[in-house]
C-alpha cells in the first residue's frame, strides 16, 4: 500500500501508511528514529521503483528491519529505565541502614537526641535550599503558597519534630532492631487514628491483618534481653506519633495541593521543625537537662553526625525519585522490605543477641505489616472502581490521592 502511494507521488499518505506499518495503531507521536526511517524508506523506494519487480523483496526486508530495530530501542530504553529504579532503590535502602546505624552509634556514645535531631534537619535544610536555588523562578510561587498555608503545615512539623526525637531516646535505651520492630505497630495505630479522627471503621480482614503485627511485638519485646520500659514506650510513642504525622501530611496536601513540590514541601517542614526544636535544645544545653552535661565531642562522633545527617538527606532524596517512579503497592512492598533490612542490619552490626522467639516475633510483625499493606492496597483499589476520582483526605478516613499517600511517607 505505501509502495502504490510512493508511485502515484502522494508521499504524504505514504508516510503515514509507513508510520502505521512501522510503528503500529497504539504509538500516536513518531519519535525521531522513526520518523527517519520513514523518510530513507521513502527515498530507498522511489529509487528501487525504477529497478524492477525485484526491489520490492529488498523493500519489505528494509521494513522488517527497520521494525526490528525500534522494538530493539523500545526494549532497551524500559530496561534503562528499570535499571534506573533498581539503582535509586539500592540507594535509598542503603541510605537508611547507613543513617539508622550511625544514629544508633550516636545515641550509644553521646545521648542528646534532641541535638541530634536539630542537626539532620538543618542539613536538611541546607542541601534542599541549595538544590532548590538553581530552579528558584519555578518555586517562587510554590513557596508564596507554602507561606499562606504554614499554619496547616505546623501539625506536620511538630508531628516529624516529636516521632524522630522519640526515636532515638528510644534507641538510646533499647536495641535499634527492637525500636523498628515496634514501629512496625504503625497499622494499629493508623487503623484506630482512622475511627477516631474520621470516624471510618475498618474491614474485617483489615483488622485480622492486625493481629500478627500485635502478636509479633508482643512477642519481640517480652524476649528482649535488654529490654527497658521508658525504651519500649519511646518507640510504641514514635509510631504512634509517625501515624498522626502521616494523617497530618495527608490533609495539608489535599488542602493546598502541594503535591507536585515535594522538596518544597520537605524543605518547609523541617525549618518549622528546627524552628520548633531549637529553644528548647539551647535550654538544654545550657542547663544541662538532656544527657551528660559533661559530654565531649571527639572527632569520631562528628563524623558520625555528619554521616547521619547526609545519610538522612540522601534517604529522603532518593525516596522521592523512587516513589515517583512506582506503584503505591510497590512502595508499600519496598517499605517492608526497608523495614527488614533496618532491623537485620541492626542485629548484624551491632551484634545484638537475639533468641528463636525473638527472631519469630520480628519475622510475625512484618509478615502482618505486609499483609495489611496488601489488603489496604485491594481495598483503595475497590473505592477508586465505586466512587468518584476526585476524594478528599476527610471524606475518604484520609486516604487520598496515590500520590499524597507515598509523600506523607517521604518526610
Amino acid at each position: 500500500r505505501a509502495a502504490r502511494g510512493a508511485e502515484d507521488g502522494d508521499f504524504k499518505n505514504a508516510i503515514d501508511k509507513l508510520r502505521a506499518l512501522i510503528q503500529g495503531p497504539r504509538r500516536k507521536k513518531p519519535s525521531g528514529f522513526h520518523l527517519r526511517t520513514e523518510m530513507r524508506l521513502i527515498g530507498d523506494h522511489s529509487a528501487s521503483t525504477m529497478m524492477g519487480r525485484s526491489s520490492k523483496f529488498g523493500q519489505k526486508i528494509r521494513i522488517w528491519f527497520a521494525r526490528g530495530r525500534s522494538r530493539l530501542a523500545k526494549s532497551f530504553r524500559f530496561d534503562q529505565r528499570q535499571v534506573i529504579t533498581v539503582g535509586l532503590v539500592g540507594v535509598w535502602f542503603s541510605t537508611a541502614m547507613i543513617s539508622n546505624i550511625s544514629s544508633k552509634a550516636i545515641m550509644d556514645e553521646y545521648k542528646r537526641p534532641s541535638f541530634l535531631v536539630l542537626f539532620q534537619l538543618l542539613v536538611n535544610v541546607i542541601l534542599n535550599g541549595s538544590i532548590l536555588k538553581q530552579n528558584a523562578k519555578s518555586c517562587e510561587s510554590v513557596l508564596n503558597k507554602m507561606k499562606e498555608a504554614a499554619p496547616l503545615c505546623f501539625p506536620c512539623a511538630f508531628t516529624l519534630m516529636l516521632s524522630r526525637v522519640l526515636t532515638y531516646i528510644s534507641f538510646s535505651k533499647v536495641p535499634a532492631s527492637l525500636t523498628q520492630t515496634i514501629k512496625a505497630s504503625t497499622p494499629v495505630f493508623a487503623v484506630f487514628l482512622s475511627y477516631i479522627l474520621n470516624g471510618k471503621r475498618s474491614t474485617f480482614r483489615t483488622l485480622v491483618t492486625l493481629v500478627p503485627i500485635i502478636v509479633g511485638v508482643t512477642l519481640s519485646t517480652a524476649t528482649e534481653l535488654q529490654f527497658e520500659f521508658w525504651g519500649f514506650l519511646s518507640a510504641l510513642l514514635a509510631a504512634f506519633i509517625s501515624t498522626l504525622q502521616t494523617f497530618a501530611t495527608k490533609n495539608f496536601l489535599a488542602n493546598t495541593k502541594m503535591d507536585s513540590s515535594p522538596l518544597v514541601f520537605n524543605l518547609t517542614v523541617s525549618v518549622m521543625a528546627a524552628v520548633v526544636l531549637l529553644p528548647a535544645n539551647l535550654y538544654h544545653t545550657w542547663f544541662g537537662v538532656e544527657g551528660n552535661p559533661e559530654q565531649k565531642i571527639t572527632g569520631s562522633l562528628v563524623l558520625l553526625f555528619a554521616t547521619s545527617a547526609f545519610m538522612n538527606w540522601c534517604q529522603t532524596i532518593s525516596s522521592i525519585y523512587v516513589l515517583q517512579r512506582l506503584t503505591l503497592l510497590s512502595h508499600q512492598v519496598t517499605s517492608v522490605l526497608r523495614r527488614l533490612l533496618l532491623i537485620s542490619s541492626s542485629l548484624i552490626y551491632f551484634q545484638t543477641e537475639i533468641s528463636f522467639l525473638k527472631l519469630l516475633g520480628m519475622i510475625t510483625a512484618i509478615s502482618g505489616f505486609a499483609w495489611y499493606s496488601w489488603e489496604k492496597k485491594k481495598l483503595r483499589k475497590t473505592r477508586r472502581t465505586t466512587s468518584p476520582p476526585a476524594i478528599s483526605a476527610h471524606s475518604s478516613g484520609g486516604f487520598v490521592t496515590d500520590c499524597n499517600d507515598k509523600l506523607a511517607i517521604i518526610v
